[in-house]
């Protein structure tokens, strides 16, 4: 059975698209014929009817391709970066069945009209699906809609259990395990799985395959399709994000093609433009502040207002990387894991007075973006590396791919606390997953989530 929330999720969605298009195109025919002539083209010297006529034939048209890309399959739309992929194709769907159908009846719109509301539904939409996807996350953390699942495996499904209790915003709540027992959930064997499904009113079957026989994986995928719940499959894949992956037939079975990153001339170029206007931008608008941090650092304790750190960018080239100094001048740094990239005091209490609102704030590494404009980082990316010694490691040569970043996906986690080992993975799973959305949705994502550490500080 489908959960209860799938219903709302989709009323909600649905207005709030329609209401968002609406908006969109209204806006587009204030910019192309002003305030008094936005709903009549024949004022504008136009052959056409009003364009409230092309309005109310374009937001059905709209909505209907959101239906046609999947945008109002729950499911479907959880991983956001793969929403929004769906979002533009559909945007840009859309008005092209605009187009043809007004040729079709002979009532051609106007096409600044059509190309405006194509640029204004896009971000609009996107922003209220933000929304959308805020509004269901708090409701998950209240403990509310959420999809009753039964998680079959054995060993590892017991790590996956564990990652959707403490995670409730993920959506997928147990209620019973296959294959292994876990903390007085009801469980069974995987014959049973019929039965358990039924008894706890699961709407869903996680199957975690990493440990599990071919034939048991058969067997519970067989029992899972007869039953009116959705069946999620975990292959065991690390460092893959959804987008990357493509169902292809391997002889004849279901294979996962998995797409390599996107690291071609033109996207590199689209990624260092956006360093350079981003930071550029960033230190105009924030030399005020810099300026003002510098003095105070210089004033709460004596010596350079400036830290310098040697730090390994991509392709191991060495660099210099510079932040507000937040500790006494010559006080000594330790590397705080084995991987060799988080850095911590050596002593906590040479920490000055204005380092520990700049630390709490985020704000001692505002000089980085003039390692951006030099090319040393990029606004996105994976934490830089402290030393030389470790590059020849194969796992942290992958991450060399790449500059290294101000922000990545280490730093949108909602977790306050976060281990060497998670950490790298996630610059692994940045760095074979690279696209410009996915860096557009990471900048997206940096300051609600800095300001969510803030307040857990």
């Amino acid at each position: 059975m489908k959960p209860a929330w799938h219903g709302w999720w989709r009323t909600v969605a649905l207005f709030a698209d329609t209401g968002s298009v609406a908006l969109a195109l209204g806006g587009a025919a204030l910019l192309r014929f002003g305030p008094l002539r936005s709903f009549d083209l024949t004022s504008a010297g136009l052959n056409s009817e009003p364009l409230l006529d092309h309005m109310i034939l374009a937001v059905p048209l709209w909505i209907a391709s959101f239906a046609a890309f999947s945008l109002y399959k729950p499911a479907r739309n959880m991983n956001p970066v793969e929403q929004a992929r769906r979002l533009v194709a559909a945007g840009l769907a859309a008005p092209i069945a605009l187009v043809s159908l007004s040729f079709a009846v002979r009532q051609e719109p106007s096409r600044l009209w059509i190309a405006l509301s194509t640029l204004l539904v896009i971000p609009v939409v996107a922003l209220e699906r933000r929304a959308l996807d805020w509004f269901v996350s708090r409701r998950r953390v209240k403990g509310r809609w959420q999809t009753p699942v039964v998680v079959v495996g054995h060993r590892e499904a017991k790590a996956v259990l564990e990652e959707l209790v403490l995670n409730p915003i993920r959506g997928l709540q147990p209620v019973a395990t296959c294959g292994f027992g876990w903390d007085g959930l009801p469980e069974g064997n995987f014959s049973e799985l019929n039965y358990i499904v039924r008894m706890n009113q699961a709407s869903a079957v996680v199957i975690v395959t990493t440990d599990m026989e071919r034939d048991e994986v058969n067997h519970v995928v067989a029992i899972a399709d007869q039953l009116p719940v959705q069946v999620l499959v975990l292959p065991g894949i690390d460092y893959t994000l959804a987008h990357n992956l493509a169902v292809v037939p391997v002889g004849e079975e279901p294979g996962l093609l998995l797409e390599p990153a996107s690291l071609r001339i033109y996207q590199r170029i689209a990624k260092r433009t956006i360093d350079l206007l981003f930071s550029a931008a960033a230190l105009l608008v924030t030399l005020p502040a810099l300026l003002t941090i510098a003095f105070l650092i210089r004033i709460d304790s004596p010596g350079p207002a400036l830290f310098k750190q040697v730090r390994v960018g991509r392709g191991g080239r060495v660099f210099t990387v510079w932040k507000f100094r937040t500790m006494l001048d010559g006080a000594e740094m330790r590397d705080d894991d084995e991987l060799g990239f988080v850095l911590q005091p050596a002593d906590r209490t040479r920490v000055t007075r204005v380092g520990r609102w700049l630390r709490r704030l985020s704000l001692d590494e505002l000089p980085q973006f003039l390692n951006v404009l030099r090319g040393d980082m990029s606004i996105v990316g994976p934490r830089p590396l402290l030393g030389t010694g470790m590059v020849s490691d194969p796992v942290l040569a992958c991450r060399l791919l790449m500059p290294p970043g101000m922000t990545g996906l280490w730093q949108i986690q909602r977790k306050s606390k976060t281990s060497p080992e998670e950490l790298l993975r996630f610059d692994v799973t940045y760095t074979r997953n690279w696209s410009l959305l996915l860096d557009i949705y990471i900048i997206l994502k940096t300051v609600p989530a800095l300001i969510q550490k803030h307040h857990e500080h």
